[in-house]
């Protein structure tokens, strides 16, 4: 979207007080692809209501953001999208089934799928987003939400956290209560992917500052909520909210959908080997990760089918194990080190977007110290220093702050805090540190190699002893034929040496026997 809202300040410098003053309450998370309320008495949601009763919710999955409004015209609910009436009134009492025939023929319904069941209301993304719905004006009876019994909260989602605004403050001080805000509600260790930062950002085609939130992981786990307890004018005059109360979103990121075998996943990147599952039995969450097929990596490049087959064609000798090493164990310890390398981006630039900065740099908050990912497939080979911190070094951010301002040039605490990060249990669910992971790395990868040279050594015996017996059962004895000539060689010379005795005698009796009697 637009980087300002109608009713967005127009600040020219940064640095300067705005005059602003209240409680601004945020939180990184989303639902699930679908949501249902509890099962209400006769299915009423609402009975008779009195003058001026008003209840909305915010409506949000994937591109789709709208504003569900329900009020007492006198006589009648009325059902309002984004201000628009949906079919005629639904009369003195409000059903669920009203309401869920009014929001699936509205515009909502080439999105959504909105269903009354036992006099529940639920509600269903038909493109597989994961889905949020918030209270945002409350009537008499409460929230309507909560009057449906539609959960709005989940244990994955992060903590709300809340920072009181006041008159004096800059865009930078409201951005630095922010960030430090993240670091002290939620200790150094503690699950940064639900954390957010705020910045300072400057739109050069119109010529003014404003403020930017941004969470640190992609995809839509990671929406961004400014909750109903906010003061509703400061976040519209920050460009946080826009006049309907929903949040104005510059840029978002939408996860894909596919499905393996007649399952259905939802993935942050378009190449991954593991991806978040959508099961019944964690109500369709999409919260954890799974290997969808042991040696595929996926690609996704667009909407259709593919047929994937995998054929073992050599299963032996040396192209056997060469594909082996190129399909199954490079992959691997790939895989190992970008989820290495990704993490450590991720928790160093949590850590380090808290705390403020040097010298001229010390009143800002929000620098990286990586450049920041964005797959987890070949993070190893793209972990860089971030380009505005090598640029200019006093960006780099070893104090903490309070209340929006450092605590000092001479405060180290925040670079302590970050070094203390290698002996944090954050890698494979919390149960190894970077350092224990990088050892069992290494491990690992050595044990394989040793125990593939132990197998070379031991097949190259085994060859060379099989060998040996075949040449002793097939093959020729050297000895054996040398010993045999030798005496077909003397036996061929006693032949001659007879022969030529045979010939002498004959000679003999012949020629010397026949002179007897001359």
């Amino acid at each position: 979207g637009n980087a300002r809202t109608s009713e967005q300040l127009r600040v020219r410098d940064p640095d300067e007080a705005l005059g602003l003053s209240g409680k601004l309450a945020l939180q990184v998370g989303n639902g699930p692809t679908r949501l249902s309320g509890r099962a209400l008495p006769g299915g009423v949601v609402l009975g008779a209501g009195s003058p001026g009763e008003v209840y909305s919710f915010a409506l949000r999955a994937g591109g789709r953001s709208s504003v569900v409004e329900v009020s007492w015209n006198g006589t009648a609910w009325e059902v309002r999208v984004d201000g628009v009436l949906q079919g005629t009134s639904a009369g003195a009492t409000l059903t669920a089934s009203d309401l869920a025939s009014r929001l699936a023929s509205s515009p909502l319904g080439s999105s959504f799928l909105f269903y009354s069941q036992g006099g529940a209301l639920s509600v269903q993304s038909l493109e597989g987003h994961l889905i949020s719905l918030y209270d945002l004006r409350e009537g008499p009876q409460g929230g309507l939400a909560s009057i449906l019994g539609i959960r709005t909260t989940f244990p994955e989602d992060g903590p709300p956290v809340e920072i009181w605004v006041e008159e004096g403050d800059s865009l930078w001080t409201i951005a630095n209560r922010i960030n430090e805000a993240y670091s002290q509600v939620l200790p150094m260790g503690e699950a940064p992917t639900r954390w957010l930062r705020a910045e300072v950002a400057f739109d050069e085609e119109e010529g003014y500052y404003y403020l930017r939130l941004q969470s640190h992981e992609v995809g839509e786990n990671y929406r961004i909520h400014v909750l109903p307890q906010s003061c509703n004018l400061l976040a519209m005059r920050l460009g946080l909210l826009g006049a309907d109360g929903l949040a104005h979103e510059l840029q978002r990121s939408e996860d894909a959908y596919f499905s393996v075998d007649g399952f259905g996943y939802l993935s942050s990147f378009n190449r991954f080997v593991e991806a978040r599952p959508l099961f019944a039995e964690d109500g369709f969450s999409a919260s954890t990760y799974r290997v969808v097929r042991e040696g595929v990596t996926f690609e996704l490049n667009g909407i259709g089918r593919a047929l994937i087959q995998r054929h073992a064609f050599v299963k032996g000798g040396l192209i056997a194990g060469l594909l082996e090493a190129r399909d199954d164990y490079i992959p691997f310890y790939q895989r190992l080190l970008d989820e290495m390398s990704y993490e450590m981006a991720l928790w160093v630039n949590a850590g380090h977007a808290s705390g403020h900065g040097l010298g001229a740099n010390a009143g800002r908050t929000g620098t990286l110290f990586f450049e920041q990912m964005v797959s987890l497939f070949g993070a190893s080979t793209s972990l860089s220093v971030d380009a505005d911190l090598e640029r200019d070094p006093t960006l780099l951010a070893a104090a903490s702050g309070r209340e929006g301002r450092s605590l000092g040039s001479g405060d180290g605490s925040n670079a302590l805090a970050l070094a203390q990060l290698k002996m944090r249990k954050v890698l494979q669910g919390g149960t190894a540190d970077f350092n224990e992971f990088g050892k069992n790395l290494l491990a690992k990868l050595g044990i394989e190699s040793q125990n593939a040279s132990f197998m070379l050594e031991n097949q190259k015996a085994l060859s060379g002893s099989i060998k040996r017996k075949r040449q002793e059962v097939m093959g020729v004895n050297v000895d054996e034929e040398m010993v045999s000539i030798v005496v077909a060689q003397q036996s061929f010379a006693a032949m001659a040496r007879f022969m030529t005795a045979v010939d002498e005698m004959l000679d003999k009796v012949i020629n010397g026997m026949g002179l007897v009697g001359r």
